[in-house]
């Protein structure tokens, strides 16, 4: 199994902590300064 980075286990935690959630909801947890929010994907 592979281990994963500090960044991942958070996101994992998150995830879980939220059971249903979209990415702004999961971008929102973190602290500030807060990661960059996705972008559309060229929508």
């Amino acid at each position: 199994m592979e281990d994963r980075t500090k960044a991942e286990e958070q996101v994992m935690r998150y995830i879980w902590k939220l059971e249903k959630a979209f990415m702004k909801d999961i971008v929102e947890q973190f602290p500030d300064p807060r990661p960059a929010k996705p972008s559309s994907g060229g929508r």
